[in-house]
């Protein structure tokens, strides 16, 4: 599947240590990336080629790398991420280990493996469908340096169905009339 050899060490996450397996061409990332995309996966073959390509689809002109946090899936997820890890190798890293460790345990470890000035979230069963999103995003942070995170709203389709969500985040203004966005996320008011 592999050829290239793991790199291995384990992280504490709430007093519980946690394999990481690291899977990477070290030589073609950039040493310095911008965003550290994280997508953290687990039996989504029928998702993650469309998810991987929505990310590298992204038009930028700053370095960002891709991390995997594959969960040991039991379906060809796997299989593919490791694919698009070869044809990509200047973008992608894959974190993993041996056994299944829970989604909590899988984000945790694989935003702690991130190496960016920025984290963005894309998860295996996710879509960007703006090619401008994250040049958007980081263009608004990096002139508004007093801002420390960015959201937008999403779209959802029933796999069952195809129905679509325009507005798939609710705000639940109910919760808290204030605009303070802080106070608005601490509700749920607003979510991300």
């Amino acid at each position: 599947m592999n050829t290239l050899p793991p790199r291995e060490r384990e992280i504490c996450i709430n007093g519980m240590t946690v394999p990481v397996m690291e899977y990477a061409d070290w030589t073609s990332l950039s040493a310095r990336p911008l965003v550290s995309v994280a997508m953290v996966t687990y039996n989504h073959e029928d998702y993650i080629e469309a998810s991987l390509e929505s990310v590298l689809r992204q038009e930028r002109s700053f370095p960002i790398e891709i991390i995997v946090g594959e969960d040991c899936s039991t379906d060809d997820t796997k299989h593919i991420v490791f694919a698009y890890q070869r044809k990509h190798p200047d973008l992608i890293r894959i974190v993993t280990s041996e056994c299944n460790v829970g989604m909590r345990r899988n984000g945790m470890r694989t935003y702690e493996s991130a190496g960016g000035k920025y984290l963005a979230f894309c998860e295996g069963d996710d879509c960007w469908h703006d090619p401008h999103k994250l040049r958007i995003q980081i263009d608004f942070l990096e002139k508004n340096t007093d801002y420390g995170l960015v959201c937008c709203n999403a779209r959802s389709r029933r796999v069952a169905t195809g129905a679509v969500d325009e507005k798939a985040i609710p705000v639940r203004s109910h919760l808290c009339d204030c605009d303070d966005p802080y106070l608005r996320l601490l509700t749920g008011s607003m979510i991300i």
